[in-house]
């Protein structure tokens, strides 16, 4: 009785563990795994006037996730014509990601260094 009564406490501590580390990084805004924020730099990359992915940030929020999202896009390009690329960013991600609830872009000119 007593090695049952030890391996039902291992069992026990062992799965309050593997919830509390879950939950723990639930409440953290713990970033996902690499390959879905290169995913959303592809997909960012993919829309015309788009130059350059400066930074890329993702949290979890429940089950889904928000993106912050730091582009540069050709310098020459009008207020107007940025305002429309990052909102074709944010619906691309959001289309091809459905647990993305949300996209926050910054924009900056990009400029060529030598």
């Amino acid at each position: 009785d007593p090695i049952a009564a030890i391996l039902v406490a291992l069992f026990v501590l062992r799965i309050g563990y593997l919830l509390s580390y879950k939950a723990a990084n639930e409440l953290l805004d713990i970033s996902p795994p690499k390959e879905i924020l290169n995913e959303i730099t592809k997909i960012a990359l993919s829309v015309k006037g788009i130059e350059h992915i400066t930074d890329v940030k993702a949290r979890k929020t429940g089950p889904y996730l928000i993106v912050d999202l730091k582009v540069e896009i050709y310098s020459q390009m009008t207020v107007v014509d940025s305002h429309h690329a990052v909102g074709l960013v944010k619906r691309e991600i959001m289309r091809q990601m459905p647990d993305v609830t949300d996209v926050m872009t910054h924009v900056n000119p990009h400029i060529e260094h030598d």
